[in-house]
């Protein structure tokens, strides 16, 4: 399942992927909620349906999304956005149809019922994959754990975007400070 057509990473490995269905082992059809700039092309495959809320009525869409899985003899949806991972899973409830989710991206910016969204998609699905090894650490994470991990795993390309910006400063001020604690307490330890 694809939120957009639009170009992008995942959106062209799967193009290629569709192109390239014939060779595949296992038969499997795309759906999309929205159309965009590869729209013509994944069409050209005849593997790719669009399935989309109409004028905001979700129960309609989840209706057409579970006779759409139902008709196809689908068995496991793969879900790129954690929403259409919603909607699958809602869409497949006593079906016996396995929702997988990966999940690109962090919740960074966004507001609190996005970020409630987001951790109900990852509970809700059969299985998740993450992109990183960071991505799922800061998903397991607690609280603090997250801002540690955020600020341990930028890139030194972020680190200096970042040091132009005075939110910036303050966030390495705060690690240079819980750095100097750690070697406080390490050096407590090694006294006692």
């Amino acid at each position: 399942m694809l939120g957009s057509l639009n170009r992008g990473g995942m959106e062209t490995l799967l193009l290629d992927v569709f192109k390239n269905a014939r060779i595949a082992e296992y038969s499997f059809i795309g759906i999309h909620r929205k159309g965009g700039n590869y729209q013509s092309e994944f069409y050209a495959t005849q593997l790719m349906e669009q399935c989309s809320p109409r004028r905001g009525n979700y129960i309609g869409y989840l209706l057409r999304l579970h006779k759409l899985l139902i008709t196809n003899r689908i068995t496991i949806v793969h879900a790129q956005q954690y929403i259409d991972g919603l909607y699958a899973k809602l869409a497949c409830i006593g079906t016996g149809i396995k929702v997988i989710e990966t999940f690109h991206g962090y919740d960074f910016g966004v507001g609190k019922w996005n970020r409630l969204l987001i951790k109900l998609s990852i509970k809700m699905a059969d299985a998740v994959f993450f992109v990183s090894n960071s991505q799922k650490e800061y998903y397991e994470a607690d609280l603090l754990e997250k801002f540690m991990l955020f600020l341990q795993n930028r890139d030194s390309e972020w680190q200096k975007a970042c040091d132009k910006a005075d939110i910036a400063r303050e966030i390495y001020s705060i690690k240079r400070h819980l750095q100097n604690l750690n070697t406080i307490y390490q050096r407590i330890n090694t006294l006692k």
